[in-house]
């Protein structure tokens, strides 16, 4: 796990698998973002915002927390970014990982406390 991964999990306040099958896992985390953030820098130096790759990262993160392995994204669909991210904002996510093997599809969502949809999408990830 590199320096940023690390980082970026010590932003992770809580994760939590709600429901699990052999063939589905569905996850939920909560993220919060200092200001001091790696991730904001560079990006808008002015008015910080999260980048979108960053989001992504976080979904990652989260289903390879949920699954105790590391995972790739191979391919990301339908994946719509309609709010901005600003440091000391919270984040909710939801996963729901459905396994093809070896491959895992995710649906996501990513919220903010008061409901509004940040992004949502869909994503394959094959184990590393």
């Amino acid at each position: 796990m590199n320096h940023f991964e690390r980082e970026l999990l010590s932003c992770c306040i809580d994760h939590r698998i709600i429901n699990r099958d052999e063939n589905y896992v569905d996850v939920e985390g909560e993220f919060y973002f200092p200001d001091s953030f790696s991730g904001f820098r560079g990006h808008f130096p002015q008015a910080p915002v999260l980048p979108a790759v960053i989001q992504l990262t976080m979904i990652r993160t989260l289903a390879e927390q949920a699954l105790t392995q590391r995972l790739f994204p191979t391919s990301y669909g339908k994946t719509k970014f309609r709010r901005v991210v600003k440091a000391r904002q919270t984040i909710y996510a939801t996963l729901k990982l459905n396994f093809v093997n070896p491959e895992a599809d995710c649906d996501f969502q990513l919220k903010l406390p008061d409901g509004q949809l940040i992004s949502n999408g869909s994503c394959v990830f094959t184990p590393r």
